[in-house]
């Protein structure tokens, strides 16, 4: 009752009204059936290289080193490096700004001390969102909760792979800065082109069509 009450009644009207296409999505995804949330063994061995690649090779003190020069007083941010295929000129990682084929968007998230998102929904099923915790922290209060399932950063490990349809909210109840890798990797499918210049279809009308980005919670440095 709580879950339909949120996605028809509070923040999931976008994910309901694009719905016939995320069910298209998975229609062409079949054999590879929706799982909600994954292993890194779910995927292609293509795809695993590409996740590790990036998780193992991200110069971690860098990188916290510059968001935090670019993140200020904001609550959340999201630092985008690539954004549905397209590199942000403004970013510099020569890693992360890589030609991948299934690594389609890589950001770094960061929350402030003591702060949460809303229960929410993403709105579509063509990726699977890869978070990476690159935080040393041994507290419990850095956690995800996805579909009733609570993943905790220092307990269950770095790596959270999950469906963004599904209902979730990330907490960071500690007194430091939560930063973790912000992911999307191309779902897979028996028509992996077709998904990948939908996408950045999408990627280019997110850009150009400013009133998709009242969409999003977050301040993009």
């Amino acid at each position: 009752a709580a879950t339909f009450h949120q996605y028809f009644l509070v923040n999931g009207a976008l994910t309901w009204s694009l719905s016939p296409l995320n069910t298209l999505i998975d229609i062409l995804s079949l054999p590879f059936v929706n799982k909600k949330i994954y292993n890194l063994s779910d995927f292609p061995e293509a795809y695993q290289k590409e996740i590790r690649e990036v998780t193992d090779g991200c110069p971690i003190e860098a990188i916290i080193a510059e968001v935090r020069c670019r993140s200020q007083a904001d609550d959340r941010t999201m630092a985008i490096y690539k954004w549905y295929g397209s590199n942000n000129p403004a970013a510099n990682c020569e890693l992360f700004q890589k030609e991948f084929k299934y690594v389609l968007t890589i950001g770094v998230s960061t929350f402030a001390p003591q702060t949460k998102t809303s229960r929410h929904f993403g709105w579509l099923r063509a990726g699977i969102r890869v978070l990476y915790n690159i935080d040393s922290t041994s507290d419990e209060g850095a956690y995800i909760v996805v579909n009733g399932t609570r993943h905790t950063w220092c307990k269950d490990g770095p790596l959270f792979m999950f469906d963004d349809t599904v209902l979730h909210q990330s907490f960071n109840m500690t007194e430091m800065q939560r930063h973790c890798l912000f992911i999307d990797v191309l779902r897979p499918s028996c028509v992996p082109v077709l998904l990948r210049n939908f996408v950045k279809l999408l990627g280019f009308c997110w850009t150009h069509l400013p009133f998709l980005g009242r969409f999003s919670n977050w301040r993009l440095i």
